[in-house]
């Protein structure tokens, strides 16, 4: 016995080195912004620490606006794409309990009754009953690390939803802020445009009078009126720009365009500041960026179960109950049965399809890894691109400031 289990131990110390541990994929990172001014700024540039699960709060709130805050809550439970992300991030969670179950037996059970008639000894048929009650129980052993990498690949897979869920929540609490300010914008230039109107129209009537009093010629009226038609033809493309705005909002909390209006309004105060340095804490926050690793870590456990795929798999089976021909006597001691076994499953020939499973999950590992390089890339493109610089005349150090998008 103490053979078998130092064997054992073996194989799971074997199973260690069937697929290949986990690194983060390395990335090039800049040392600094492009667009810096000056060295005095080298200091707000820090080495990224990932931290895409801390809470990114009411963000919405420091505009101070009551209603835009009331419509980004709705946003929050109503949205059908954050519903439908929230539902996906469930299903990962429970394939990572599935994954979990196979390092545990699978138990059932298979009750039976029959009645039949056949040959009972040498003499004779008759007809019989069969009452059978079996238990059995089966377990294959994650010698390799089949389940320890099925494990990991759905932990991963689960990571990267709940990153997707989090990116889809903040896109859309983004997406409602900016189409809000652009309706109220909007609400604030189709004011002044309608007071352009008013004041059109009234010089419009002065010129006609002067028209008329021989003082304008037909020209002047011309003008006028083209002038007049020209404000009114803009205010009525910017309201209807302004009810794309409105149907956008409608149904970013899950509603319908008919369902929902917005009355006019204009924003108040200006946009907070953002201080400086916090482009680098922006980046460790976008949940983008931790969905493209957790991905390229979920490849890297496909290629350890590709490998598995070559070590054969051991089943042991146990079963046990009773069994009797007549029900009364169906559960008594003597009519007790059991066995015990074990299986072994391993391909001899396949004509390569392991060879190219394998392959299959290498190349799919380095498509991870190219999109998690990529994902990072972009994050700094959005970053310099967003970043603007406002100098103090009297001072050194310029202020960074982020527009959000």
């Amino acid at each position: 016995m103490k053979k078998e289990i130092i064997f054992i131990g073996f194989l799971y110390l074997l199973a260690g080195c069937v697929g290949p541990k986990y690194h983060r994929p390395s990335v090039e990172t800049p040392n600094a912004f492009k667009e810096q001014i000056s060295s005095a700024t080298a200091s707000q540039w820090s080495v990224a620490n990932p931290s895409d699960a801390m809470s990114k709060g009411k963000w919405w709130e420091s505009f101070q606006d009551e209603r835009l805050n009331s419509l980004e809550v709705q946003v929050s439970s109503a949205n059908q794409n954050v519903i439908q992300a929230e539902a996906q991030y469930r299903e990962a969670t429970a394939l990572v309990s599935g994954a979990r179950a196979d390092y545990f037996p699978t138990v059932t059970t298979d009750p039976s009754v029959t009645r039949g008639f056949g040959p009972i000894s040498s003499h004779g048929t008759a007809t019989a009953n069969t009452f059978t009650l079996p238990v059995t129980a089966s377990w294959e052993p994650s010698l390799w690390g089949r389940v320890g990498y099925e494990v990991k690949n759905a932990k991963a897979s689960a990571q990267a939803s709940a990153a997707d869920l989090e990116n889809i929540r903040l896109s859309m609490q983004a997406e409602l802020a900016s189409d809000y300010f652009s309706l109220e914008s909007l609400d604030m230039e189709i004011n002044i445009l309608n007071e352009s109107v008013s004041e059109d129209q009234k010089a419009l009537q002065l010129t006609n009078a002067r028209f008329n009093g021989g003082v304008a010629s037909q020209a002047d009226v011309a003008q006028a009126q083209t002038q007049l038609d020209s404000t009114r033809a803009q205010a009525t493309d910017l309201a209807i720009t302004r009810a794309q705005f409105e149907h956008a909002i409608a149904v970013l909390m899950g509603r319908a365009p008919s369902a929902f209006s917005l009355s006019t309004a204009t924003i108040q105060g200006v946009p907070p500041l953002v201080p400086s340095g916090l482009p680098t804490e922006l980046l460790q926050r976008r949940p983008d960026v931790a969905s493209a690793e957790r991905h390229v870590a979920a490849a890297n456990a496909n290629i350890g179960l590709a490998r598995v795929a070559y070590f054969p798999a051991l089943t042991l089976t146990a079963t046990a109950g009773y069994q009797a021909s007549d029900s009364a006597e169906w559960l008594s001691w003597p009519n007790r049965f059991w066995s015990i076994g074990a299986s072994a499953l391993e391909t001899i020939i396949d004509f390569g399809r392991h060879r190219a499973q394998s392959r299959q999950a290498h190349a799919a590992y380095d498509a991870a890894v190219a999109g998690y390089r990529q994902t990072v890339l972009s994050a700094f493109q959005e970053v310099e691109d967003n970043n603007r610089w406002r100098w103090n005349k009297s001072a050194t150090n310029p202020e960074s400031f982020l527009i959000l998008t």
